[in-house]
């Protein structure tokens, strides 16, 4: 192998490492950064191996050796900083000791939006019932948590949000938090409200059906819908949905 084809593969490895696995591959590419000096000092004094190549070429090629040099310098500033991140003690947790035990087959936490999907659309009404209630109390009693993910706000012109929230209540459904999870403040500072699953008719491939009689839009079809989380591995299969699957056989 020449040098040329030694720096090619140096190029090559560095380009593979991703932050994923920067952790466990930072020291190797320390000593391929090594190399890789030690390849362009050769190469600057165009000895052995080089002497195929034009000035051009050696010129093109020591770019490049530089261009690794810097790369891999700005990679491995950006592992330490990643590092000393992850690194940080309490009470800052990081992302995987926050959410342990939360999102898992006993226990999934589901964004849960309301027009539309819990009730027909109707605002700044509550909407009619489409079949959710029902399937949100399956969850509850299944461990899961739910969050209400709506639009919907308390404002001077109504108390939509809270009206949104006192639809769980009537209907036994307990919230684990109402557009954020409670958990997160530990580990980030986004608004946005984490959660495993969401189920929203907005959502493309949403399970959606159409009743005029109900509402003029389209909203969340409850019967598929418990069917994809059966599918999913959420809600576990009824004795009825069992003898339909061997049915379907």
């Amino acid at each position: 192998m020449t040098r040329l084809d030694h720096l090619e593969t140096i190029e090559r490895q560095m380009l593979d490492n991703s932050m994923e696995n920067a952790f466990c591959e930072v020291e190797s590419l320390g000593r391929m950064c090594a190399e890789l000096f030690l390849a362009a000092e050769q190469i600057s004094s165009a000895n052995e191996g080089f002497n195929d190549l034009d000035e051009l070429e050696v010129a093109l090629l020591l770019r490049r050796a530089a261009s690794i040099q810097a790369g891999f310098e700005s990679f491995v500033r950006e592992v330490t900083k990643v590092r000393e991140l992850v690194e940080e003690p309490e009470p800052r947790a990081t992302f995987e000791a926050a959410t342990a035990g939360i999102d898992h087959p006993e226990g999934v936490t589901l964004n849960i939006d309301f027009d539309g999907t819990c009730v027909s659309h109707e605002f700044p009404y509550v909407g009619r019932e489409i079949g959710a209630a029902p399937v949100l109390r399956e969850l509850v009693e299944a461990g899961h948590k739910l969050i209400l993910f709506t639009m919907r706000s308390d404002t001077e012109k109504g108390d939509f949000l809270s009206q949104a929230v006192a639809w769980f209540a009537s209907h036994s459904i307990p919230l684990y938090g109402i557009n954020t999870n409670p958990t997160q403040h530990n580990w980030t500072s986004s608004p946005k409200s984490y959660a495993l699953k969401m189920i929203d008719d907005s959502a493309v491939c949403a399970p959606l059906t159409y009743d005029l009689q109900v509402s003029k839009r389209p909203f969340i079809d409850w019967v598929r819908m418990r069917e994809l989380l059966v599918d999913h591995g959420i809600l576990a299969p009824t004795e009825a949905d069992e003898r339909e699957a061997v049915e379907r056989r």
